[in-house]
């Protein structure tokens, strides 16, 4: 995974979000659908409804490129995220940042102010979800 934009609420129509705006999810959840088709289980279903935007395609990229991506997409995209996150039904707006998770004493990562400062004039939160490696020695 990648950095990606997250807009979410339990009464957001994502499609007419995803129609109103020039920026184009590549996926959209619907409150109450299954999460997975083979889903049986209740807690197995989307607790919001969500909108998804890819802001920076590199796969487990370093965070440093992750968070150039972001700070130009944020830059580049300004005024149509400030019409996403006032859209009707929208709660809750993230990026959530894909970090390979290191194999070290102490993992720590820096998220720079000129990014903090794009993401808090949006009103957007931020996330970092870290994966495992792939074994290799960091």
């Amino acid at each position: 995974m990648s950095c990606i934009l997250r807009v979410a609420g339990k009464a957001l129509d994502v499609d007419a979000l995803a129609s109103a705006s020039p920026l184009k999810p590549y996926r959209l959840d619907r409150l109450g659908e299954r999460r997975t088709p083979s889903s049986q289980v209740n807690m197995a279903v989307h607790q919001d409804s969500c909108a998804h935007y890819v802001v920076s395609d590199q796969d487990l990229a370093p965070l440093e490129v992750q968070v150039a991506d972001a700070i130009r997409f944020l830059a580049q995209h300004r005024e149509a995220l400030v019409a996403m996150l006032h859209f009707p039904g929208v709660e809750d707006g993230s990026l959530d940042f894909g970090i390979e998770w290191r194999d070290v004493f102490v993992h720590t990562d820096l998220l720079p102010a000129a990014l903090l400062s794009l993401v808090g004039a949006l009103g957007l939160g931020i996330e970092l979800s870290h994966y495992p490696g792939d074994g290799e020695d960091q």
